[in-house]
């Protein structure tokens, strides 16, 4: 019998990885300060410069990291392959009023993704990792970017404790 992978463990045990409930309005604004530290003093990336681009979020699950970019007015595509998180994430923006920013919502994973074209920010945190083809998904990652766009990922090294979050912008 193969290796269960980290999907299919998500999916064999109706579970959400990261549910974060937003929806109480302390509990959003303490997650927005996260994130905009995240972004502004750790990766040097104003959330500003993000308004009106076109953001690609790989594993975005149920959506909460990628409302901080909608409700700063990133246009948004999200691939998540977790068909289970997807109602809450559909729930949330709507919560949110944040359906519009949504380009377009996929259900596969990185690999099964195709795209006819670039994006100006693409993210994938907290799962390269796990993947059996992570150089070519990486490699994936950099030809998604337009010139001048941003990658941001993060991965938990093997001999770290801790995840690692990095931006590198593309040259344009």
């Amino acid at each position: 019998m193969p290796a269960a992978t980290q999907l299919s463990y998500y999916q064999l045990n109706n579970f959400n990885p990261a549910p974060i409930n937003v929806e109480s309005p302390a509990v959003w604004e303490s997650h927005l300060a996260k994130r905009r530290d995240l972004y502004e003093m750790h990766l040097s990336i104003p959330l500003s410069l993000l308004r009106g681009r076109d953001v690609l979020e790989f594993g975005c699950n149920s959506g909460e990291n990628a409302l901080v970019l909608a409700s700063i007015g990133a246009n948004l595509t999200l691939v998540e392959p977790n068909d289970q998180v997807l109602p809450r994430l559909e729930t949330l923006f709507n919560h949110f009023d944040l359906n519009p920013r949504i380009s377009s919502l996929i259900q596969t994973d990185i690999e099964g993704f195709r795209a006819q074209r670039t994006y100006d920010v693409v993210l994938a945190e907290g799962f390269l990792y796990n993947l059996p083809n992570r150089d070519l998904m990486l490699t994936k990652i950099c030809d998604l970017l337009a010139p001048g766009g941003i990658g941001i990922l993060s991965f938990v090294p093997a001999a770290a404790p801790l995840p690692v979050s990095v931006a590198a912008p593309v040259p344009g």
